[in-house]
């Protein structure tokens, strides 16, 4: 932390850190003493330190020992939240679908490193902007637990957790591809506006464009068995359902 200067609070426990020889901006989260890391920082920064374009970088997960606080050093993102992009103004869906291929693109490689992201949400979802183009990273990766946990739900927001997770199943791979298909669900409606909520997806599930229609089905399945066993899997159903010109896009991707 020597070559970082210059900390300015800002909302929610963020800092802003300059460095200035490179004139980087950090974004900085403070995770209260009542939490506590799963894992020492270095082994966790190593499970979290991917090299893709649609996942935020970390730098350092820092413990202070004198306020027992926990700092995450990321990368700052010049846009906005997943959330509150699409509470502003929703894109096209061109914009929304090319969205979705990215951020499946993060997740499949956060999978192929064996771990989970344990926090899948809107909110964790930050989009860099610079019209035309919309670039989602993943963010917010669950790395922290309460020191008295009563139960295992812990989660940024409850709509994402699978079926079997709140009868206090352990979280798994399977729980993360339900909790993604409710993120690429929430970011349709947002766009379409589903006569059915949330709550009700099955319902809705006609109204979806067709590409995503398979997709969903089987990312929502209730039953942990009848959902794909990989994010790969999960992925290639989607991609089987995408017209000619949707799956050139795809494969032009950046992994």
């Amino acid at each position: 932390m020597e070559a970082l200067q210059h900390t300015e609070p800002v909302k929610n426990h963020c800092i802003k850190m300059y460095e200035l020889d490179q004139n980087k901006v950090y974004k900085v989260d403070s995770i209260p003493n009542s939490y506590v890391l799963k894992k020492h920082p270095n082994a966790l920064l190593n499970d979290i330190s991917f090299n893709s374009p649609y996942i935020v970088k970390y730098y350092k997960i820092i413990y202070d020992i004198n306020t027992e606080h926990i700092y995450t050093v990321m990368e700052k993102v010049k846009g906005a939240s997943m959330d509150q992009l699409l509470q502003h103004g929703c894109p096209s869906y061109d914009v929304i679908k090319n969205m979705i291929f990215k951020i499946l693109k993060g997740f499949e490689v956060i999978h192929q490193a064996d771990v989970l992201h344990r926090d899948v949400c809107m909110k964790n979802i930050f989009v860099e902007f610079s019209f035309p183009t919309f670039t989602p990273k993943v963010s917010g990766f669950n790395i922290f637990e309460p020191y008295h946990l009563d139960n295992r739900i812990n989660t940024s927001d409850a709509a994402y957790l699978a079926p079997e997770v709140w009868n206090y199943s352990d979280y798994n791979v399977k729980s993360e591809i339900w909790a993604i298909g409710m993120l690429v669900y929430n970011m349709l409606d947002a766009k379409f506006k589903f006569s059915a909520s949330a709550k009700h997806y099955k319902d809705a599930l006609i109204e979806l464009p067709r590409c995503f229609r398979n997709f969903t089905r089987v990312a929502l399945a209730e039953n942990p068995a009848d959902r794909p066993n990989s994010i790969s899997e999960l992925v290639g159903i989607l991609y089987e359902d995408l017209d000619e010109a949707d799956k050139i896009s795809f494969r032009n991707l950046a992994e």
